[in-house]
């Protein structure tokens, strides 16, 4: 017999034969050679990296705003949430100043103005109904804060000679942060403008080591939860990203994360927590795999830095996630989380000096003589970091530790509130203060519409499709009835979108379920 008959079923052959009968050889072979396009795109698509997706996805959406009838739609749509989104953003009723006025204004008439406007803001954070943002609020400590930027809002640490206090400020601020992480005397790092910068000059350092040990090609190692900044630095710094999977508990998968490796790997990352879904990757393991390929770790603590350690004082139960896992070579940690410092401050931890060192940027040729800066800027406010030591003393360990267990209490109750919902379910396994929650039999974003009529603003994710709210000390005020406002609240949302399908009028679901597809 045929060997090639005995491959091919005689029903397959037929088919084929069937399919092509009448038609030319040169359609045969168009045919053939698009087909075999689809399933390299296919599988191209299934293997592939998160930005190859995106940019298919991208590419199909595009061809769809072209389709006639369904780009009118998705035009359609996207103009009425821009509307509402100027009509949320704008502030009407007041003037202008788009150029200098002709006479200065008078500081009493400044000041009104500036009040007035404080007033209208703070209402929107002030009821606790705000995911994250604002982190405690309590007018005690702003006032301390504030007082504290007052009095040194004229220095900077460019000029450490001349602002000595301000440098006392800011290595006390690294040292604490140092032995909250469990480092060692070993350890050191700088001040940053936020979690953003933290990350920024963090990727920054280890491509200046990789170029100083002689690599031209550099790649890190992300989880596909980890923070949009490190896509950032990918750009700004010529560095490949390479996102990988999620297990089934929405944690970084770390076998797939070790087959990404290559030779021109020089980091991998973790969070503790991220953002999306609040979920603590598992730094031991990961840890496990940068050491043995001889490469960094970076652990991203940004939104967990001033409340991880003090849960685990707690007693709470957290898998490791500092410098006591071997292996981990540095740890950005926001201050102006959970750290209630004035918004723009963070730190960002090395396990040694050399290693920091390449985060420094210094020229000697310039002019203008010797320059060096730690950071992306040259400048920097010093209230800034004056403010931040002032609200690490003023709390301490017992302050902060308080404060973590009261998130954590309504952090509970939140979650026990989602799971008595038989049409959410939790995202994950939150061990923190992140609740990320979906529904699969509702619009999740039209939960996200009708808990906005009640006041609240939470964010909304995608990938999957699903909510979050980062529950912090305004959250915990009031004895918890903010927490169970939340839960009373999310059941009218449930039971809202139950009755009416076609969503709140005028809401943002349209534009997030398009984004989410």
């Amino acid at each position: 017999m045929d060997p090639e008959r005995e491959f091919f079923p005689n029903s397959a052959r037929g088919y084929v034969n069937d399919y092509f009968k009448g038609k030319d050889a040169f359609e045969i072979v168009v045919s053939s050679l698009l087909s075999l396009l689809v399933v390299w795109i296919t599988l191209k698509l299934i293997t592939s990296g998160t930005q190859i997706k995106e940019a298919i996805f991208k590419k199909v959406f595009s061809l769809a705003k072209k389709t006639p009838g369904l780009g009118g739609k998705i035009s359609q749509t996207k103009q009425e949430v821009k509307e509402k989104l100027k009509k949320d953003f704008i502030m009407k009723g007041e003037e202008r100043y788009i150029q200098l006025p002709e006479e200065g204004l008078s500081p009493d008439f400044i000041l009104k103005k500036m009040k007035k406007w404080q007033i209208q803001d703070d209402a929107k954070w002030s009821s606790g109904q705000v995911s994250g943002c604002v982190y405690l609020g309590d007018q005690k400590h702003t006032d301390l804060l504030n007082a504290a930027y007052g009095m040194f809002s004229l220095s900077n640490p460019l000029h450490p000679d001349v602002f000595t206090t301000v440098r006392k400020f800011e290595t006390e601020i690294i040292q604490m942060t140092i032995n909250m992480m469990r480092g060692g005397p070993s350890h050191c790092g700088c001040t940053t403008s936020g979690g953003t910068e933290s990350i920024l000059m963090a990727i920054k350092t280890y491509r200046d080591q990789a170029m100083a040990n002689g690599k031209t090609e550099f790649e890190i190692i992300v989880p596909i939860t980890a923070h949009a900044a490190f896509d950032k630095a990918g750009q700004y710094f010529n560095v490949k990203v390479k996102h990988a999977p999620l297990r089934e508990d929405f944690c970084v998968d770390v076998r797939a994360m070790q087959k990404m490796i290559t030779s021109n790997t020089i980091l991998l990352v973790g969070s503790a927590p991220n953002f999306p879904h609040g979920m603590i990757d598992p730094i031991t393991e990961i840890a496990e795999v940068a050491r043995s390929h001889r490469i960094g770790l970076h652990v991203d603590c940004c939104l967990g830095g001033f409340i991880l350690p003090f849960l685990r004082r707690a007693g709470v139960n957290l898998p490791p996630f500092d410098f006591s896992v071997e292996g981990v070579t540095s740890i950005s940690a926001d201050t102006h989380k959970y750290g209630y410092a004035s918004k723009g401050t963070s730190v960002l931890l090395f396990n040694d000096r050399e290693l920091r060192q390449n985060m420094y940027f210094v020229t000697t040729t310039w002019p203008g003589g010797v320059y060096a800066s730690p950071g992306m800027p040259g400048s920097r406010p010093g209230g800034l970091i004056a403010a931040t030591w002032a609200s690490m003393v003023s709390l301490g360990i017992r302050g902060y530790q308080e404060k973590a267990t009261a998130v954590y209490k309504a952090t509970q109750t939140i979650i026990s509130g989602i799971r008595s919902l038989p049409d959410l379910h939790l995202i994950g396994n939150p061990l923190a203060m992140v609740v990320a929650f979906g529904s699969k039999t509702l619009n999740i974003y039209q939960i996200n519409d009708a808990m906005g009529k009640r006041g609240w603003h939470l964010n909304a994710l995608q990938s999957p499709s699903c909510l979050h709210i980062c529950v912090t000390a305004k959250h915990a005020d009031m004895e918890g009835k903010i927490a169970h406002k939340f839960n009373t609240d999310l059941q009218y949302a449930v039971d809202f979108v139950k009755n009416n399908p076609q969503g709140v009028e005028g809401g943002s679901a349209p534009l997030y379920g398009s984004m989410a597809k």
